[in-house]
């Protein structure tokens, strides 16, 4: 949008460019987490990541007691039929001494997961799963410490086992990963190996997880075929289009069959194998129709399948084709948006007048990812262009927060549903430096005490006192002011959310009383308006990511 004279009063240093260029995008496998950078700033953030820690070695200790027993696992004897020797077994003197390595390994390799993931975005999406294993690992060492008979650790290292081995895949993976970070990985992978060999353990996979994908992966092959059925606008061969569907639907069955009925390792690869490539197969006729229900369960399969792949330690690449396709959908769907948004509607919005400007934008920014992704331009690029979309779309949805129609509404959804989608199938996830945040909220926060005395002026004027009004103005100054200390002192994110939303209720009470300003105060209280509200909205998707 288009920055007017008032935005400068308030933004010399370009703070709009700043947070961009600030941004950091990670391209991750449809799974978000937070970095623990802020917590490591302060002595108080330690001890809070300590406890986590501390609690989730709890948790895991007493999972390991529930734990059903997987593909690849050995059958463990009853715990209370386990001998209980005074000395510890051979086996149980070499698992301690392996699990003590790991975990100095695993410390260490935490360290510089955090340390490069400043600068590797594909390594700071890893830090949730890293503090998960350190504290598995330091569960199993906690329980060889207190046991001397080997068979007692059957299910600790079967679940050290299985979380560590879609770590190392995706460590392995990561691009201009360092010398230290692939040799601390691969030492900690020759320590899992031994641990499984002494027990007997052999490939395995997260058995739960996999039946879970498998089964909402069958569902949606169901629902795909239903909504093919429905849809009349389909190609004429929809009956061949059905069969071919139909066979697939039996084999995504088997697979499931397969995964929940303790399969070897590689037998539910080579099936899952066989599964994917007949979707593959599958996919270039469903992307040549544009009806919307297909194309996004079509997504949802694909996001499916991406987490089969990770857990299943397989490759996944970029879908160029699908993405291209759900992005040139997206221009239809908000094409269809605005026409359907009738004239008296528009003239009803508080800010008509910013709606044309923010639909050009939008439209722009969301021709911009069709065209940067039919370009192959690299994926940073295609992830900026998502971000730039998002962003004009969290506006303009502002914009039309108001109308309430049935079908307004439906649109509204659906659009949000295919950005996210999109999200999703090009595998970015934004976070944002807190010193950006607080620059931020400081722009905002000058902006309200600017309009703070431009209402002052106009309401000293003879015949506009208006004390209400006077007293709105003042909470969102106040509000904006308290935003501000609460991003500069650390607080949670969830505390940052709640406080904006009641910046923007405070706003939303107050705006459509500042339309009543016709003294020579109306010009500025205008552009401030107009610099406000994408402020606002900016923030407020800064802290939602």
């Amino acid at each position: 949008m288009k920055m007017r004279n008032g935005l400068q009063i308030f933004d010399q240093c370009g703070c709009r460019a700043i947070w961009r260029r600030s941004l950091i995008l990670m391209f991750v496998i449809m799974a978000y987490c937070r970095t623990p950078a802020m917590a490591q700033r302060n002595e108080a953030g330690k001890e809070i990541a300590k406890d986590l820690l501390r609690a989730l070695i709890e948790s895991q200790l007493e999972r390991q007691g529930r734990e059903s027993y997987g593909p690849g696992r050995p059958v463990p004897p009853v715990i209370g039929e386990i001998p209980r020797p005074t000395q510890a077994t051979p086996e149980m003197i070499q698992i301690r001494r392996i699990l003590a390595s790991m975990s100095q390994d695993t410390n260490a390799l935490s360290a510089v997961v955090s340390e490069e993931g400043r600068r590797n975005p594909d390594l700071r999406r890893l830090t949730a799963d890293m503090i998960q294993f350190q504290g598995i690992v330091r569960a199993g060492q906690q329980r060889a410490d207190r046991e001397n008979n080997h068979l007692a650790m059957q299910l600790a290292i079967q679940n050290m086992d299985q979380a560590w081995k879609p770590l190392a895949h995706q460590i392995g993976t990561t691009r201009s990963s360092s010398v230290t970070l692939r040799q601390t990985a691969e030492r900690i992978s020759q320590l899992d190996v031994q641990a499984c060999q002494i027990l007997g353990i052999r490939d395995q996979f997260n058995m739960r997880e996999l039946v879970r994908a498998a089964d909402v992966l069958s569902a949606d092959i169901r629902t795909l075929m239903d909504e093919v059925s429905y849809n009349g606008s389909l190609s004429p061969d929809r009956s061949r289009l059905l069969a071919r569907l139909r066979k697939l639907q039996d084999q995504a069955t088997l697979f499931a069959n397969l995964a929940a009925g303790g399969g070897q390792f590689q037998a539910v690869v080579a099936e899952y194998r066989n599964l994917f490539q007949s979707w593959q197969v599958l996919r270039p006729e469903l992307d040549q129709y544009s009806a919307r229900t297909v194309s996004r369960t079509a997504a949802r399969i694909q996001e499916t399948h991406r987490t089969i792949h990770q857990l299943l330690r397989l490759e996944f690449s970029f879908d160029q084709t699908m993405v291209q396709k759900m992005a040139e959908t997206l221009e239809r769907e908000l094409t269809e948006l605005y026409r359907s948004i009738t004239l008296e509607q528009m003239l009803s919005l508080t800010d008509n007048r910013s709606l044309p400007a923010a639909a050009d934008e939008l439209f722009g920014t969301a021709q911009n990812l069709t065209d940067v992704v039919t370009r192959k331009e690299s994926m940073p690029a295609v992830g900026e262009a998502w971000l730039y979309l998002q962003e004009r779309w969290e506006l303009f949805e502002f914009y039309l927060m108001t109308i309430r129609t049935p079908e307004i509404r439906r649109r509204i959804e659906g659009v949000s549903q295919s950005i996210y989608l999109l999200q999703d199938s090009i595998g970015v996830t934004v976070t944002f430096d807190r010193r950006v945040l607080s620059r931020q909220a400081a722009t905002l926060e000058g902006m309200a005490d600017h309009l703070q005395l431009i209402v002052r002026r106009w309401l000293s004027r003879s015949g506009q006192q208006d004390v209400a009004l006077g007293n709105q103005i003042q909470r969102l100054a106040e509000r904006c002011r308290e935003l501000t200390q609460l991003i500069n002192t650390g607080r949670d994110q969830g505390t940052l959310v709640i406080k904006c939303d009641e910046v923007i209720a405070e706003w939303q009470q107050l705006r459509p009383a500042l339309n009543r300003c016709e003294t020579e105060e109306k010009e500025p209280v205008e552009q401030t308006i107009d610099a406000f509200i994408p402020a606002l909205i900016q923030l407020r998707t800064m802290l939602e990511n």
